[in-house]
């Protein structure tokens, strides 16, 4: 078996993923407790989608039984150490979201873990990909806040302050204007030293820009919904629109743990059907994080693909600014509602003011996410559930023609009259999985359905913006207040230091912050140079980057908003030397 990859449907599909609720974890049947012994002859655990056309040889995604605890995780960790003392090489853990690992193994390896009575089941990683088609026009906001018709006017009660919404993608060019510095670091689960960002990719595949592309949708000045949200840069997938299941479940877990609520969570991607990134999802949203997914854009049941079919997420399907059903979506009773999804304008990687036209379910999934920030703004308190039910009920019915059977025919609309609630829906403030069922052998036909970002213009990116209507009434202020409390001190340190040719990575400072807050981090180097900076957090077993810079200069900016722990910044030498300093600012 292998890792399973989510892929990109790029030549004439568009796919498209939105989530707004996650799936229910049931319980195993028998006893959910840990055995004492680490192997057990007579059992062998489950081993699920090894024949799928996306699964990655010897790459696997491991689910304990026991329910996920956080930090303090000591099943986690006892069958991590197993696992490798079996010569598995552990490559991701998860303990929030869901609770498990993945792992590289050759055969002898896999059956050596199988053994382990701990292991409910261990499933193959899959290719995850995005997938895209090119338009012309924008139109996508004008259409959402009426119920009929365009009018070139914008109107919304409210604009997303105090919101985060979390992108997980390809990656946020942070300094384009139209996001206004509301963008931050977040986690990255790709090793090709561009951190979060992907605006040093190269123009290599379709896949590339999607990140920027969606935030822009989001939340950007101009083109987004909810034009005050705070963008939080979550990268799964690398510049070709490429990466795996067991990233993006990575991706997921790390918003699980560290997501600043209220908050909002953008998935437009997809990929075969894959119960640990439906279960992950699941947790996450019950964790009180509202999702956005694709629903795919393959023509097919959304019913059949990950994580479309999490009946707790906002699946959302593609329309026309004809109000037609489009020819790619994916369709079906896992859809939960239509959102402008073909020739959608929105920023663009290439530079601070590119933007780019763009189709698929990948476009039409953040506009349900800002809409769900826009509610969220107005009532910070509301469950995903309350919002979803919220965005359910007000969608326009009936308004999509050639909808296909059995799909609900609703528009997503986010008109200026948005009610507080009275007795908000309190968002819980930590959660425990229930342990995870092991899988039906009889799972769904699964359909790769590549989260794929419509990012493949028919004209080179302009940089000036085509027509557009209007930019919303609603003012963004300067900058923007996220929904956790601040601290209430802060404390500034300025590190100097010197990288010689003989070092490459030198740990500069590390403390422990006692309270949640804004982690800064602003690094100088000489001229000439590349220095890289990084910020981790201390999981309780290892190290684990959660932010950071690495373009090419010799300065960076990192900004990270996160729980209280233990931290640390770490300086990389990429080209040259000689002395550097580093400014941090952090909660006390």
């Amino acid at each position: 078996m292998g890792e399973r990859h989510l892929k990109l449907d790029l030549p004439t599909k568009l796919i498209i993923t939105a989530v707004g609720a996650g799936i229910v974890l049931t319980s195993l049947p028998g006893s959910a407790e840990q055995s004492d012994a680490s192997a057990d002859p007579t059992y062998k655990a489950q081993v699920v989608g090894v024949d799928d056309a996306d699964a990655i040889p010897d790459q696997y995604i491991v689910v304990l039984k026991a329910p996920a605890t956080g930090e303090d995780n000591a099943a986690l960790e006892n069958a991590v150490d197993r696992a490798e003392d079996h010569g598995a090489d552990v490559t991701q853990e998860y303990g929030e979201a869901i609770n498990g690992y993945a792992a590289t193994m050759n055969d002898a390896e896999l059956a050596k873990v199988r053994t382990d009575p701990n292991v409910a089941y261990i499933a193959a990683d899959t290719v995850v990909t995005t997938s895209d088609t090119r338009s012309v026009t924008s139109w996508g906001q004008d259409r959402i806040d009426q119920r009929s018709g365009l009018n070139g006017k914008l109107s919304t009660a409210t604009d997303g302050s105090g919101v985060t919404a979390y992108v997980i993608d390809t990656g946020v060019r942070a300094t384009h204007t139209d996001l206004a510095g509301r963008v931050s670091s977040g986690y990255t689960a790709i090793t090709d030293g561009n951190g979060t960002d992907d605006s040093t990719c190269a123009s290599v595949s379709r896949g590339t820009g999607h990140g920027t592309h969606v935030a822009g949708t989001i939340g950007g000045t101009r083109y987004g919904v909810a034009p005050g949200v705070d963008i939080v840069s979550v990268r799964v997938l690398g510049c070709d629109g490429s990466g795996t299941s067991s990233g993006v479940l990575a991706g997921v877990n790390w918003v699980t743990a560290n997501a600043v609520k209220p908050a909002v969570a953008n998935l437009s991607l997809g990929g075969e059907a894959n119960q640990p990134l439906d279960n992950a999802v699941s947790a996450s949203i019950a964790s009180g994080i509202t999702y956005g997914v694709a629903a795919g854009n393959d023509a097919v049941d959304a019913c059949n693909v990950s994580p479309a079919r999490v009946p707790q997420a906002l699946t959302v399907a593609a329309s026309t600014n004809a109000d037609v059903s489009a020819s790619f979506t994916n369709y079906g009773s896992c859809v939960d509602l239509y959102a402008p999804g073909q020739a959608i304008t929105s920023d663009w990687y290439t530079s601070d003011t590119d933007t780019n036209v763009l189709s698929g379910t990948s476009m039409a999934t953040p506009h349900v996410v800002g809409a769900a920030a826009l509610y969220l703004d107005a009532n910070p308190g509301a469950s995903p559930a309350t919002v979803a039910s919220y965005l359910l009920s007000r969608a326009t019915p009936n308004a999509i023609s050639n909808t296909p059977s059995g799909t609900p025919n609703k528009l997503l609309y986010t008109g200026s009259d948005i009610p507080t609630t009275s007795t908000p829906t309190p968002t819980p403030t930590t959660t425990t999985a229930a342990p995870t069922p092991a899988p039906t052998t009889t799972s769904p036909s699964p359909t790769p359905t590549t989260t794929a970002p419509t990012v493949a213009p028919t004209t080179q990116p302009t940089t000036t913006a085509p027509s557009e209507p209007a930019a919303p009434t609603t003012p963004v202020p300067s900058s923007s207040t996220p929904a956790a409390s601040k601290p209430s001190t802060q404390t500034v340190k300025t590190t100097r230091g010197k990288l010689s040719l003989k070092t490459k990575v030198v740990t500069v400072t590390s403390y422990t912050s006692k309270r949640s807050g804004r982690q800064r981090g602003s690094l100088t180097g000489p001229r000439g140079t590349n220095f890289d900076l990084a910020l981790q957090k201390w999981n309780g077993r290892r190290w684990v980057e959660v932010a950071g810079g690495s373009k090419a200069g010799s300065t960076e900016s990192v900004s990270y908003n996160g729980k209280s722990g233990k931290y640390r910044w770490q300086v990389e030498r990429i080209k040259g030397k000689g002395s550097y300093a580093l400014k941090v600012t952090r909660p006390i």
